[in-house]
C-alpha cells in the first residue's frame, strides 16, 4: 500500500508538472500571483491570528494589571471613605460626651447609663446604616469595650458592658423599629474584651471576618474637652476609641467589573468571599502560593470556559489574608481573533478581486512583446518570411531588452539573407557558364578526338611506309655493298655527305627532342599537336632530301651506263618510297594543321621547332653543295656510287630513327587519344556538376525568395 501510495503521488506530481508547463506564459503570471497572494493570504492570517492571539492575551494582561491597580485604588478609597465616615460620626453622635458620661458612670450600675447608651445607639445605628457601616465598637480610656452594635440581615444586635456585671446587657430589632421597644438581657456567655494595641491612632486593617468575608477595621480615637483641673480650663483630651468593620460587597468588584469588562474574585483564604464568577469558589494550593505582591498570571478553566487569570495576594502589611483573582475570558481573544481574521479575509478578497485584473493587464503588457516576437519567428518559419518587420524595443526591462537583441538578429539574418541571394545570383550565372562552356569544352574535344583518331590512322599508315622504305634500303645498301668495292673513289665525297646527313641528323634528333620536350610540357592536345607538327616537318624534310639524293643517284646512274643501271633501278624505288613518304606526310600535315588550329597556344614552340629545321635546312643545303662539287671532281663511278652507298646507308640510318619516331608519335598520339577520352569524361562530370549546382542555386533562390529583405 505505501508502494502504491508512493507512485500516486509520484504520477500526481508529473502530471501537475506537465500540467503547469504546458499552460501559456500569461496564464503562469497569473497562476504564480494568486497562489503567492494566497499563500501570503495563509502565512499572514496564520501570522496575524498568532500575533493579534499575542496582542490580545498582552492586552488582556495590561487590563488585569490595570485592574489590580483599579482595586488598590478603590481599596485605598474605602480606607479614606472609611476614616472619612467614622470621623464624621464620632461628632454627629457626639460619641466625644457620650463616653465621658458613660465612662464617669459605669460604676453605677446598667440602669445609670442605659438612657444614655440606648441614645448613643440610636445617632450610631442611624450614622451606620447611611454610610454602610456593619459593626462599630466602642472603647473607653481603660481600652474596654463600652458598646457595640452589628447590623446583618436587616437586623440590628447592640450589647452594653454592665460593669457591675461584667457581662454584656444585649438586645436586638430590626432595622427601622423604634428604639423604646428594646428590652435588655444579659448575654449567655460573657465576651473576652479584646486586646487593642495602638489606641490613640487612626489606621485601618483587613482582616478575614466571618463566612469568608473580607473586613475593613477602621480606628479612630474620640476626643472630648476635659476640665484641666491644673489650668482650671477645658482641654480636647482622649475619652474612647471607635472600631468600625465595614465589609467588602459584591458590588465593590461589580462596579470595577463593569469599568474593566474582568471578572472579579476576592478569596477569604483559599474561599470565595465576593465575586462575579460564583462558580469558581476556591483556590488549590498550586494557586495561593504565596507569590508575595507579584501578579502570577495563567490560564483558568472554569466550566466549559478557559480565562487568563492574574492573581495576587491580599496583604495585610507583611500578612496574606486572601487573594483577588482578575479573570479575562479568553472568548473574547477568540473572537477578536476571529473577527481580526474575517476582517483580513475580506481585505484578501478585495485585493485579490483588484490584484486579478491588474495581473492579467500586467501580463497581458508582459507578453505582449514576448508574443510579438513569436509572430514574427512564426512568420519567418510559415513561410511569410518578413525580415523587414521590427519589435518596438523602447521598454528597458528584459523584455525590451529581448526585443532589442531579437531585432539585432532579424537584421543579421537579413543581412545573411540578402548577401546569400546576391551570391546566389553570382553562383546561378556562374554555373550557367560553367555548364555552356563545359558543353563547348566536350564539343572541342570531341572534335580533337575525330582529328586525333584520324592523325594517329595516318601516323600508323605512315610508319608502315617508313618501315617498308626501311626494307627497301636495306636491299639496296646490299646491291651497293656488292658493287662498293667498285665505288672507292666516290667514298670520299660520300663520306662528306655522311658527315652532313650525321650533323642533319644530330639537328633531326635535336628538332626531336625538342619537341619531345614540348610534350613534357604541353599536357593538353596543342603539345601532341605540335610534336606531331615538327616530326611530320621532319619526315617531309628526309623525304626531299631522300629524293634529292634519289635524283643524283639516278645522274650518276645515267653517267656510269650499263654498270651503273642496277643502281639506277634502287635510286628510282627509293625516289617511289620518297614520293609516297612525302604525300603520307601532306596528309599527315594536312591532319595537324587541323589540330594546329584548334591548339593555337603552341605557336612559340612550334616557332622554336621551325628554326631547328631551318638549320636542319641550311646544313642539307651545305651537304647539297659540298655534293654538287664533289660531282664536279669526281670522275669515276665507283667513287659516285662509294658515295651514293654511304648516302643510302645514312638515309637508312635516318628512315629508321623516322620509324622510331613515327612510333612514338603514334604512341604519344594514343596516350592524347587517352587524355581527351578523359577531358571529355571530366568535361561531361563538370556539366553535370554545373547542372547540378544550377538547379541548387536555382532552388536556393526560390527559397530565399520566401524572405522579404
Amino acid at each position: 500500500m505505501r508502494k502504491i501510495s508512493y507512485r500516486t503521488r509520484e504520477v500526481f506530481y508529473m502530471k501537475s508538472l506537465r500540467w503547469l508547463s504546458d499552460l501559456k506564459i500569461k496564464n503562469k503570471i497569473t497562476l504564480t500571483a494568486l497562489v503567492l497572494i494566497l499563500f501570503s493570504m495563509l502565512l499572514s492570517m496564520v501570522m496575524v491570528s498568532i500575533t493579534v492571539k499575542r496582542q490580545h492575551i498582552s492586552a488582556s494582561k495590561n487590563i488585569i494589571q490595570n485592574t489590580f491597580r483599579i482595586i488598590e485604588g478603590e481599596l485605598n478609597d474605602v480606607r479614606i471613605n472609611s476614616l472619612s465616615d467614622i470621623r464624621q460620626l464620632i461628632p454627629a453622635a457626639d460619641l466625644g460626651n457620650k463616653i465621658k458620661y458613660i465612662m464617669d458612670l459605669k460604676e453605677d450600675g446598667f440602669s445609670m447609663i442605659q438612657s444614655i447608651s440606648e441614645l448613643m445607639i440610636k445617632d450610631i445605628l442611624k450614622e451606620m446604616l447611611s454610610k454602610n457601616i456593619h459593626e462599630l465598637k466602642i472603647f473607653g480610656t481603660d481600652k474596654k469595650a463600652l458598646a457595640y452594635i452589628r447590623i446583618e440581615n436587616h437586623w440590628v444586635s447592640a450589647g452594653i458592658y454592665d460593669e457591675s456585671r461584667k457581662n454584656y446587657q444585649i438586645c436586638s430589632l430590626e432595622v427601622g423599629s423604634s428604639m423604646g421597644s428594646i428590652s435588655w438581657k444579659p448575654a449567655e456567655i460573657a465576651p473576652a474584651q479584646e486586646a487593642l494595641g495602638l489606641f490613640s491612632e487612626e489606621k485601618t486593617t483587613l482582616r478575614q471576618g466571618e463566612k469568608n468575608t473580607i473586613v475593613l477595621t477602621t480606628h479612630v480615637p474620640v476626643n472630648a474637652e476635659v476640665l484641666n483641673e491644673d489650668t482650671n480650663g477645658f482641654q480636647s483630651k482622649q475619652v474612647g476609641l471607635v472600631v468600625s468593620s465595614r465589609k467588602l460587597e459584591s458590588r465593590f468588584v461589580q462596579s470595577i467589573s463593569n469599568y474593566t469588562s474582568t471578572d472579579i474574585n476576592i478569596f477569604s483564604g483559599n474561599r470565595l468571599s465576593i465575586g462575579t464568577i460564583e462558580a469558581y469558589d476556591s483556590i488549590n494550593n498550586e494557586q495561593n502560593t504565596d507569590a508575595g505582591i507579584a501578579i502570577q498570571f495563567n490560564e483558568q478553566e472554569i466550566g466549559k470556559q478557559i480565562y487568563i487569570q492574574g492573581m495576587k495576594p491580599l496583604m495585610e502589611q507583611t500578612v496574606p489574608i486572601g487573594y483577588i483573582a482578575v479573570l479575562k475570558p479568553y472568548k473574547d481573544i477568540q473572537s477578536n481573533t476571529a473577527q481580526m481574521i474575517k476582517l483580513q479575509f475580506a481585505v484578501f478578497l478585495i485585493c485579490i478581486s483588484l490584484t486579478i485584473p491588474i495581473m492579467l493587464l500586467f501580463s497581458q503588457v508582459l507578453t505582449k512583446p514576448i508574443l510579438t516576437i513569436l509572430a514574427s519567428l512564426k512568420n519567418i518559419a510559415e513561410g511569410e518570411g518578413d525580415l523587414t518587420q521590427r519589435i518596438d524595443s523602447s521598454s528597458k526591462d528584459e523584455v525590451g531588452e529581448l526585443a532589442r537583441y531579437f531585432n539585432i538578429f532579424i537584421t543579421s539574418i537579413q543581412e545573411m539573407i540578402r548577401e546569400i541571394r546576391d551570391r546566389t545570383d553570382i553562383l546561378s550565372i556562374s554555373s550557367n557558364d560553367l555548364s555552356e562552356l563545359s558543353n563547348a569544352m566536350n564539343k572541342e574535344t570531341g572534335e580533337i578526338m575525330t582529328k586525333f583518331k584520324s592523325a594517329v590512322a595516318k601516323a600508323t599508315s605512315m610508319s608502315s611506309s617508313i618501315n617498308d622504305v626501311s626494307l627497301k634500303m636495306n636491299e639496296g645498301s646490299n646491291n651497293i655493298t656488292m658493287i662498293a668495292s667498285a665505288a672507292e673513289e666516290m667514298t670520299t665525297t660520300i663520306n662528306e655527305i655522311a658527315r652532313s646527313t650525321e650533323e642533319a641528323s644530330a639537328i633531326s634528333e635535336s628538332a626531336v627532342q625538342k619537341a619531345n620536350e614540348i610534350s613534357h610540357q604541353v599536357s593538353s592536345l596543342g603539345i601532341a599537336a605540335k610534336d606531331i607538327g615538327n616530326v611530320t616537318e621532319t619526315i617531309n624534310d628526309i623525304s626531299e632530301q631522300t629524293n634529292l639524293l634519289a635524283l643524283n643517284a639516278t645522274i650518276e646512274a645515267a653517267r656510269a651506263g650499263e654498270s651503273g643501271r642496277g643502281f639506277a633501278v634502287v635510286a628510282k624505288e627509293i625516289k617511289e618510297l620518297a614520293q609516297q613518304t612525302a604525300l603520307a606526310t601532306k596528309g599527315i600535315k594536312q591532319k595537324i594543321a587541323d589540330i594546329q588550329k584548334s591548339t593555337s597556344g603552341t605557336v612559340e614552340f612550334i616557332q622554336e621547332i621551325t628554326d631547328v629545321i631551318g638549320k636542319i635546312d641550311h646544313i642539307i643545303s651545305t651537304i647539297d653543295t659540298g655534293v654538287e662539287e664533289q660531282l664536279h671532281v669526281a670522275k669515276e663511278i665507283s667513287v659516285t656510287i662509294s658515295r651514293v652507298s654511304e648516302g643510302i646507308g645514312i638515309v637508312d640510318q635516318s628512315i629508321s630513327k623516322n620509324a622510331e619516331a613515327s612510333d612514338r608519335i603514334a604512341e604519344d598520339m594514343g596516350k592524347m587519344e587517352s587524355f581527351s577520352e578523359e577531358a571529355s569524361q571530366i568535361s561531361i562530370k563538370v556539366r553535370s556538376s554545373a547542372k547540378n549546382l544550377y538547379s541548387l542555386a536555382v532552388e536556393v533562390k526560390s527559397l530565399l525568395a520566401r524572405f522579404k529583405v
